[in-house]
């Protein structure tokens, strides 16, 4: 019926040595974001990535193994546009009963 997309496991990025996750908004440009998009490949600490409405059009996840690796992110994003970053403390998405109705 078209109902399920797929399926994947999850991941404890921890165990596997990135312990930094962060979330991105990034200001960016309609030109730019193509040029972006067709780059992402080089970005692989970037495991999300959504295109949204609003002043930050851009939504990013990252996963890095320190605040190094997250700093040379960010500096290698400004290319692109103005990053906005916020380090995820707690994740609490798979704990809720989201039913649907």
């Amino acid at each position: 019926a078209g109902i399920i997309k797929g399926y994947q496991p999850l991941l404890v990025l921890a165990n596997l040595g990135y312990h930094l996750q962060a979330n991105i908004a990034l200001k960016i440009d309609s030109h730019t974001f193509k040029v972006f998009v067709a780059k992402l490949q080089e970005f692989p600490e970037i495991y999300e990535c959504i295109k949204v409405t609003g002043e930050n059009c851009v939504f990013l996840k990252a996963a890095v193994k320190s605040n190094s690796e997250l700093e040379a992110l960010i500096d290698r994003l400004t290319k692109y546009g103005h990053p906005n970053t916020s380090v995820i403390l707690s994740d609490y998405t798979h704990k809720t009963n989201f039913k649907i109705s």
